[in-house]
């Protein structure tokens, strides 16, 4: 009822939009794409274990040797946006877009993945003072989110001992709604947002396999202060759960318990700070820190620090963006494995990424990307190395 309710709404509201902007006398269009197709190499597709190991997840401890595969695979991007306002006091807005990745060899084709999202709602115009406004909008959504859920070690379509099929059990749809207040007018900028989504995943055939359906709810906002002409300091802050209808929730042991689901409760704080070093180049310092607390017994807290760098160089026709970052999560009680006879978990992960854009004219351009990741873990099953090199073009309007 939720999805047939959204459907109906965005194919309602996009229409109408189009109509109103056909009466705006601007010139400026209200729609504007861009579209991004590429080739690239991935080391790693299905993120498989570094070296051989023994998993302590089975009753009986398993050793394993992980294959590792790699080949070529296509980037795809669209994003199709809608701005019915342009300076009045109100207008529809809506969006289309798409990402996806798809894998060229039979032997890599589980790690394909893609993303919809649609979204029609309104923007309302409250306050402006020069070029600075302030505004709400109001944006329901809908995702399709299609994942393979195959097994990390062999890449394969991941199956129960008893022959259940699983692959499917990482593929979901969304329904959701976004309001936001921008508030730019003020002499300190700040914004102020509220999202609610339900999350359907694809059922397993067999009950003997707890649903990943979940509510989502998240509030929040942040603070941008002008600290000197050159520097900006952003400071936010977000609350969000994830309420499960039957996923279990965990003892102190890792064991499922019979009439309980999970219920996660985060509270995520971050600052980045804007330095712009001189005309063409601008220099960002972030940092993440996120909370999670498990509302059962907390065998799955966690405590997450994220640090990150980036550049951005930008002169006539190039655009470079250089990315570096590192978080470990650190979780007080839980075990590797899931097991009590291992360590405790936790994760690190260093990311890299460096993303080249030329244009050729107004609409047309070519790019390049190179991303790697290096992720340690006390669970071997989830320590792995990948890189991925990309070529591409570009078009928008």
């Amino acid at each position: 009822m939720r999805r047939k309710s959204t459907v109906f709404l965005l194919l309602y509201l996009l229409p109408g939009a189009a109509l109103y902007a056909a009466q705006d006398n601007s010139t400026k269009s209200p729609w504007s794409v861009d579209l991004e197709v590429g080739i690239g190499y991935d080391s790693n597709a299905y993120l498989s274990p570094d070296n051989a190991y023994t998993d302590y997840a089975p009753t009986i401890p398993v050793a394993v040797t992980p294959v590792t595969r790699s080949g070529m695979f296509m980037p795809v991007s669209l994003d199709l946006e809608y701005d019915g306002r342009g300076s009045k006091k109100f207008g529809f807005v809506g969006s289309y877009s798409f990402d996806g990745d798809f894998y060229a060899d039979s032997d890599t084709k589980n790690a394909n993945e893609y993303n919809h999202k649609v979204s029609a709602g309104a923007e309302f115009l409250l306050k402006s003072k020069g070029r600075r406004e302030d505004t709400i909008r109001v944006e329901p959504y809908y995702v399709v989110h299609d994942k393979t859920y195959f097994n990390r070690d062999t890449g394969d379509q991941m199956v129960s001992n008893l022959g259940t099929d699983l692959s499917d059990r990482y593929s979901y749809k969304l329904t959701g709604l976004m309001v936001e207040l921008k508030r730019e007018t003020t002499r300190i900028q700040h914004s102020i947002h509220l999202e609610m989504a339900t999350r359907d995943y694809v059922e397993p055939t067999s009950t003997a396999f707890d649903s990943y359906d979940h509510d989502y709810f998240r509030v929040g906002g942040d603070v941008e202060f002008e600290l000197a002409d050159p520097t900006k300091l952003t400071v936010g802050y977000d609350y969000y759960t994830r309420d499960y209808d039957e996923w279990r929730a965990r003892d102190l042991t890792g064991t499922s318990v019979d009439g309980t689901r999970r219920e996660y409760v985060y509270n995520q704080v971050g600052a980045s700070l804007r330095q712009k070093l001189n005309a063409d180049v601008t220099l960002y310092l972030d940092y993440t820190l996120t909370d999670r607390a498990d509302q059962y017994l907390g065998y799955s807290d966690y405590v997450k620090n994220e640090y990150g760098l980036r550049l951005i160089y930008s002169k006539n026709r190039l655009r470079l963006k250089a990315k570096a970052s590192w978080w470990e999560r650190d979780y007080d009680n839980a075990y590797a494995f899931d097991e009590p006879t291992q360590d405790d978990m936790n994760y690190k992960s260093a990311e890299y990424s460096l993303k080249g854009d030329y244009d050729l004219d107004e609409h047309h351009g070519v790019w390049a990307e190179a991303k790697t990741i290096d992720q340690k873990s006390t669970d071997l099953r989830y320590e792995y190395d990948r890189t991925q090199i990309m070529v591409g073009w570009r078009w928008e309007n």
